[in-house]
């Protein structure tokens, strides 16, 4: 039995009392207070909180686990030093990829910044990015511009093009004559112009930015659809229907049903195109579209063409007419 004090002890009880302490100190959990080299490790993994420890240790209750997916899943904390997301973190983390880091100096600055040249999204950037790819480009000339250009003439679609494109498979041409072949006469390139492949008609075909509207040049010309007639010197032509672009003359017009013989003038302007006709014919009404089909047999077996219809047809080119 050891005595009471130290001075009562002898060489030996010495070193026994000595072994005994060193044995206490070096059990899990057991750290003297005072000594700021130990480790406070409850399991025993050697992880823990100290700077003699291998690294924190996110569940010092578990010897098999110190950092990762095993760590409670009330805090999320991927570098395992007890800070994170959740409630069981002992705070948020600035660094969760630094285990020694979680506030302060050493925190990351405040800027996304993918390129790594100061500029980008962040209260501690220099100033913003227009390209985050390329660290010799944050503004100015170098960056990226809103120009869907794919000959690279600077013609396309976008805010940054210096007009549309007509052919934009070919670097030197983007309007005028060198354009696809299509039924649109379209000066400026923009689209629009007069013909069926337009997107409609163009009030100015000499300014690509204006094919309607108030930037129209003013004239006198009252045409509410801007298709180049209505009511004054300057127009096409009268409009019928003002508030059609595709109509301002023939049996487009009609108010309501169009009668046999009116399908029989507005077939005759078509000039033989079978689609136009079609258009004509659709503009009737039952008894009308009833009297042309009879009609238009006649034309077919017969083969006769304008007023000698009237001899060859004579019964049906009647009754159609006074379908009026």
């Amino acid at each position: 039995m050891l005595g009471s004090g130290a001075s009562g002890a002898g060489p030996l009880g010495l070193a026994v009392l000595v072994s005994l302490l060193l044995g206490l100190a070096l059990q899990p959990g057991c750290v003297p207070a005072d000594d700021p080299y130990a480790c406070a490790d409850l399991d025993g993994d050697g992880h823990g909180l100290g700077v003699a420890c291998a690294g924190p240790d996110c569940d010092d209750l578990d010897e098999t686990c110190f950092q990762g997916d095993c760590c409670p899943s009330s805090c999320t904390d991927r570098d395992g030093d007890g800070y994170g997301v959740g409630s069981g973190c002992l705070g948020p983390d600035c660094a969760e990829l630094d285990a020694d880091c979680h506030a302060g100096d050493c925190c990351p600055p405040d800027c996304m910044d993918g390129d790594g040249d100061g500029y980008g999204l962040g209260h501690d950037c220099l100033a913003t990015d227009c390209d985050d790819t390329d660290p010799a480009c944050h503004s100015g000339d170098c960056c990226p511009v809103d120009c869907v250009d794919d000959d690279a003439d600077g013609y396309g679609v976008g805010s940054d093009c210096d007009g549309p494109d007509c052919d934009d498979g070919n670097d030197q041409c983007w309007a005028g004559s060198c354009c696809p072949v299509a039924d649109c006469a379209d000066s400026d390139g923009d689209g629009y112009g007069e013909g069926a492949d337009c997107v409609g008609p163009d009030c100015d075909d000499g300014n690509d930015q204006c094919w309607a509207g108030s930037c129209c040049p003013v004239a006198d010309c009252a045409d509410s659809d801007g298709d180049g007639y209505g009511e004054g010197a300057d127009c096409l032509g009268p409009d019928c229907d003002d508030g059609n672009d595709q109509c301002w003359a023939g049996i487009c017009c009609h108010a309501g049903a169009a009668t046999c013989w009116e399908i029989y003038q507005c077939v005759l302007a078509c000039g033989g195109d079978g689609v136009c006709e079609n258009v004509c014919v659709g503009y009737g009404d039952s008894v009308a579209q009833s009297l042309w089909s009879l009609l238009e047999s006649c034309f077919q077996v017969t083969g006769c063409q304008g007023s000698d219809c009237q001899t060859l047809c004579g019964v049906e080119l009647s009754d159609c007419q006074s379908d009026m």
